[in-house]
C-alpha cells in the first residue's frame, strides 16, 4: 500500500510542478499587445525615412534587421491594398539570429504624412518567435508606412525580426494568428500535449493503485481460507 501510494504521491507531485512551469510560461514569455505608445519625435522620420529609407520587398514576412549601437533606420511599406475586411498588421521578435540589445529597440510608424500611429517594442522575457504585434485599421496607414526603428543601446548592437502585412479581421479581435509564424497555436498545442500527458500519468497511477487493491484483497481472502 506504501508502495502504490508513494506512486500516487509522485504523481500528482509531477502534475503540480508541470502546473507551476506553464504558469511560469505564461507569466514570463509569449506573445505580447504591448501598451506603446507612437513617439511624437520625427527626427528619424524627417531623416532617414526622407532621403534612406529602405522598401520592404514582400508583405506577410518576417525580414532580419540589424541596427548599430545607438544607431537608427528607416524601412517603407506598401500598405494599401485592394481587399476589405482587413487591417495592418506590424510585429517585431527577436527572431533565430536575435543577438545584442534587441529588447532595447523601439519601433514607430508613421504614414506618408509623417503623422504616428503606431509601435512596439521586444518584451522582457521574449525569445526567438514570441513576438509584440499590433493591428491598425487601413484608414489610419494610409497608402504608405513608414518604420523608424530605433536602438537606445550605447554599448551594444541589436539584431532582430520585423513582420509587416494585412489580415483578415478586427482591430479589437487582433491575435497572434494575425501574424504568420506567431506562436499562439503552436504555443496552445503544446500545452495541450502536456496536459494530455499529465493526465496518462495520473490516470495511470490510479489504475495501478486499484489493480494493486484488488489483487491485495484476492491475496488476502485466499490467505484466509488457506488458514
Amino acid at each position: 500500500k506504501r508502495f502504490a501510494m508513494k506512486h500516487i504521491s509522485s504523481a500528482f507531485t509531477l502534475v503540480l510542478l508541470s502546473l507551476f512551469f506553464v504558469s511560469s510560461v505564461f507569466a514570463v514569455a509569449g506573445d505580447t499587445t504591448s501598451p506603446c505608445i507612437p513617439t511624437d519625435s520625427t527626427a528619424i522620420y524627417s531623416g532617414a525615412c526622407q532621403t534612406n529609407a529602405t522598401a520592404l520587398p514582400d508583405a506577410n514576412e518576417w525580414t532580419t534587421e540589424s541596427l548599430p549601437l545607438s544607431g537608427n533606420s528607416c524601412l517603407t511599406f506598401n500598405s494599401s491594398t485592394t481587399e476589405t475586411g482587413e487591417v495592418f498588421v506590424f510585429a517585431i521578435r527577436p527572431g533565430s539570429d536575435a543577438d545584442g540589445a534587441y529588447a532595447q529597440v523601439q519601433a514607430n510608424l508613421f504614414n506618408s504624412t509623417g503623422a504616428a500611429y503606431g509601435c512596439g517594442a521586444i518584451q522582457p522575457g521574449q525569445t526567438k518567435n514570441q513576438m509584440d504585434f499590433h493591428c491598425y485599421p487601413l484608414s489610419v496607414s494610409g497608402s504608405s508606412t513608414y518604420i523608424t526603428l530605433l536602438n537606445t543601446n550605447q554599448t551594444s548592437a541589436a539584431t532582430f525580426d520585423i513582420y509587416v502585412g494585412f489580415a483578415e479581421g478586427t482591430v479589437s479581435g487582433c491575435a497572434s494568428d494575425y501574424v504568420d509564424e506567431g506562436t499562439g497555436p503552436l504555443f496552445w498545442v503544446a500545452i495541450a500535449v502536456i496536459a494530455i500527458l499529465l493526465l496518462c500519468v495520473v490516470g495511470g497511477a490510479i489504475l495501478g493503485f486499484v489493480y494493486w487493491k484488488k489483487n491485495k484483497k484476492k491475496s488476502d481472502f485466499d490467505t484466509f481460507e488457506e488458514a
